[in-house]
């Protein structure tokens, strides 16, 4: 893919209790300019080491050569794009 988006999204789950939990979603742009949603997942509060496991996942899966990422502030995301 050429370009991916990171995001994380705050919902109200219920589950025992309500509460807010974090969708971690990455939607890639591959050379056409089409997008896909690459992969999610839900829990906890958005981290730097939440993204690490997301980021392991997506290249497990296969995608590599991502020529750019973009994503928001988060404190440590930046490096954990770049380490994985």
């Amino acid at each position: 893919y050429s370009v991916i988006y990171l995001d994380g999204l705050y919902v109200k789950l219920k589950r025992n209790t309500v509460s807010s939990e974090v969708v971690y979603l990455i939607m890639g742009i591959d050379e056409k300019g089409y997008r896909q949603i690459l992969g999610f997942d839900v829990g906890g509060h958005e981290s730097s080491n939440g993204w690490i496991e997301v980021l392991k996942d997506l290249k497990n899966r296969g995608a590599t050569d991502v020529l750019l990422g973009v994503f928001d502030g988060l404190p440590g995301l930046e490096e954990a794009f770049r380490t994985i």
